[in-house]
């Protein structure tokens, strides 16, 4: 998220808040000579003066600022540190399980290779080929280059 809630600093200013009661109240009065005249206020304090001004959207701005007190403030922000939390929790396990999985898939990759490796030293290896023709055991070379293969260290030095 590019643009982070600054939760501490909220926090701060809901706490330092009066405690309320948070309301919104519109007044208004038309004077005989067509004067308007009014104000939007939420717990006690003017917000706007709504002299010829459009006093439906100044109540609604009002109302949600009241609805905004902060007591909800603070009980939202407690709900998003709990929720970040737990996020934070399940990242973690997750990230854990998919480590125990590879490590699992690893084994069992390990252990193939192993048996591989068993049966293959059954077979003799073949370096002489009867009549001059290689081709009468060539799965015998086939089978001492995997050998060959699974048993040579690689770059980093582990086995293939």
């Amino acid at each position: 998220m590019t643009n982070q809630i600054d939760t501490r600093h909220l926090r701060e200013l809901a706490e330092a808040a009066t405690p309320g009661p948070w309301e919104a109240r519109t007044w208004s009065h038309q004077f005989d000579d067509g004067i308007k005249f009014g104000y939007v206020e939420a717990s006690g304090y003017e917000l706007w003066d709504t002299s010829g001004g459009n006093t439906v959207a100044e109540a609604r701005n009002a109302e949600h600022i009241a609805a905004a007190n902060p007591q909800t403030m603070i009980a939202l922000l407690d709900e998003l540190e709990s929720a970040t939390k737990a996020g934070a929790r399940i990242t973690a396990e997750n990230h854990l399980e998919e480590k125990r999985r590879l490590v699992e898939v690893a084994r069992e990759r390990q252990a193939r290779i192993d048996a591989a490796l068993v049966e293959m030293s059954k077979a003799p290896e073949c370096n002489e080929h009867p009549d001059g023709d290689p081709i009468t055991c060539g799965w015998k070379s086939d089978l001492i280059r995997v050998r060959r293969a699974l048993t040579t260290p690689t770059e980093n030095g582990e086995k293939q």
